[in-house]
């Protein structure tokens, strides 16, 4: 899989977790960790070829994704192939 991607190290890294890990109620998605959030949003990108179907049913592999970023703190909101 060909990732574009402007940000190999995204700022985002450096926020700590402020997640309280001793109960999920003080646990991300049930507080806003802004770490958590981002995190989950990155594991999200695609790191392996996967198959979809085009509009007559044939399969096509997607092997290069682009990436989407936040300008702040580098977060993925999104990708696209």
């Amino acid at each position: 899989m060909e990732i574009i991607d402007n940000c190999p190290n995204p700022k985002w890294n450096l926020i700590p977790c402020t997640c309280d890990h001793h109960s999920h109620l003080t646990e991300f998605p049930v507080i806003d960790c802004v770490h958590c959030k981002c995190e989950l949003a990155e594991n999200s990108i695609p790191k392996n070829d996967f198959v979809i179907k085009d509009d007559d049913g044939n399969d096509i592999t997607v092997s290069k994704i682009k990436v989407y970023r936040g300008s702040k703190i580098d977060d993925c909101i999104g990708w696209s192939f």
